[in-house]
């Protein structure tokens, strides 16, 4: 396993490498991981550069690191689902992580800004990596969502974002075209290769981070090791065509997709 760089997304498009967290952190340099997602801080981006992103969030803990994995595909029960081959079937190539709690945190300060979009750096590895370390990969729902408790078997809740930002919608719809938007962009996030993401924040936005006060952290750093097709909505109604295009949205999450029309996922950035 190698370090490879710093580099710049949005946290939204990261998945999950585990199906459950416990709700605080071991070691409790941070406590309950709720309290520690509302003080992450964030920083509105009024640098004129990077435009996609509208807050920059600095986290009281060190970068989480991702990878590119794809992994294999379980069902509900959580067996692998074979191909014709009786091979297990991979899903698709995404950016994971197995800083699994430190994500969550992450997601949640994310979304307290929706529709804004947020930005955090991370720490991208490659490398060659040990069974050990892809034995790690258990998610079995394509890393879209991770559960939350004591208990593995039980957890208190379950955590997706989409399912957070179908709430919001209900609660305070968007203009559809503007929702659509925003899937369609955090899914080309996610298709986004290390050499096409920002290496470095805005100098004035780096400025504004290191001028906050350092908030110690005790947090063990873990060295951890798609194209997106989304299919064309059909018009609806009103309340109708915003639950359609919520399912379209977790059907880009698990790899399924809905519709009759294919369409190119966008957001990749240019390489800077």
């Amino acid at each position: 396993m190698v370090y490879v760089d710093d580099r710049i997304i949005c946290p939204l498009a990261i998945r999950f490498s585990q199906p459950h967290i416990r709700p605080d952190f071991k070691d409790g340099a941070h406590g309950d991981v709720d309290d520690t997602a509302r003080g992450i801080a964030a920083i509105p981006n009024d640098s004129g550069e990077m435009p996609e992103y509208h807050f920059f969030l600095k986290p009281q803990f060190p970068a989480i690191e991702i990878v590119r994995w794809r992994p294999k595909v379980k069902d509900a029960d959580g067996n692998f689902e074979l191909d014709e081959n009786g091979e297990p079937k991979l899903g698709r190539e995404c950016w994971f992580t197995l800083d699994n709690r430190r994500l969550y945190c992450l997601q949640k300060a994310a979304m307290r800004f929706w529709p804004s979009t947020c930005a955090v750096e991370v720490l991208v590895l490659g490398g060659i990596w040990s069974s050990r370390v892809a034995r790690k990969f258990q998610t079995s729902t394509n890393g879209k969502s991770v559960g939350i408790g004591h208990h593995f078997d039980l957890p208190d809740r379950i955590f997706d974002w989409r399912e957070e930002g179908k709430q919001l919608q209900e609660r305070d719809p968007l203009p559809i075209e503007e929702l659509k938007g925003k899937i369609v962009w955090i899914a080309g996030e996610e298709e986004r290769k290390e050499e096409s993401l920002y290496p470095t924040l805005p100098t004035s936005i780096q400025a504004k981070a290191d001028a906050m006060p350092a908030t110690p952290s005790r947090v063990k750093r873990v060295s951890s090791a798609h194209t997106a097709e989304l299919m064309d909505m059909e018009e609806s109604d009103s309340g109708d065509e915003a639950k359609a295009f919520w399912e379209l949205a977790n059907g880009v999450a698990s790899g399924k997709s809905k519709g009759k029309g294919k369409g190119k996922g966008v957001g990749a950035g240019k390489k800077p």
